[in-house]
């Protein structure tokens, strides 16, 4: 437990032990995961308001996670997601911020988050798990380019839109979800896209 302190705080730890997921636990693994993505948020740094736009990202990411114990198909999940994803840019390109947001980046971000609650085994995130999407960046997208032969976007991941976010993940659930690939390997170990994920992250 110690080790999850480290690297994710103590109210994630405490929220393992105890079963419960409250504001702080979400908040710490929304911050986690937007370091993942920070790098590539210009002028978020310098924008006043930008604090708040991170607690209302993690108020946006606890609604989510609470609301997947509701979900029942992957057109739902998928439904959800987008909105998640459309609303944080909204937070972000606020008029007064001067920052411009776009789909590859806040993907990343949500992508990561449940990424990282599947980890520590969050009761909702676990149900849910076959639902969840890749987190797309430079290196998984060679993976998924090499494995499903997808035509990925020529331009840098984080400036990625909606529509080749779509092909992208759409191209690697059918690729796992297909029998007739003779070239897959432990095909019975890939049941969803995360499970390809996993061995798309240790090759890149």
């Amino acid at each position: 437990m110690s080790l999850v302190s480290f690297y994710f705080g103590r109210s994630v730890a405490r929220a393992i032990e105890g079963k419960e997921w409250g504001e702080a636990a979400v908040r710490s693994i929304s911050e986690r995961a937007y370091r993942d993505v920070c790098r590539t948020m210009h002028g978020v740094g310098a924008w006043e308001g930008n604090r708040q736009a991170k607690k209302d990202v993690a108020a946006l990411l606890k609604r989510f996670v609470d609301g997947l114990s509701e979900v029942k198909s992957q057109d739902d999940f998928d439904l959800r997601h987008e909105q998640w994803c459309e609303s944080v840019i909204s937070i972000f390109t606020d008029a007064s911020s001067g920052v411009v947001c776009h789909y590859g980046q806040v993907q990343k971000w949500i992508n990561m988050a449940l990424k990282y609650f599947a980890v520590l085994d969050h009761p909702q995130v676990r149900k849910a798990y076959s639902y969840l999407h890749v987190p797309l960046d430079r290196d998984v997208l060679q993976q998924a380019k090499d494995f499903s032969k997808v035509s990925v976007p020529e331009g840098v991941w984080s400036k990625m839109s909606k529509s080749e976010y779509d092909r992208v993940q759409l191209a690697i659930r059918d690729a796992v979800s297909s029998e007739s690939r003779e070239d897959r390997k432990s095909p019975k170990d890939w049941k969803c896209p995360m499970d390809w994920e996993v061995h798309a992250w240790m090759q890149a």
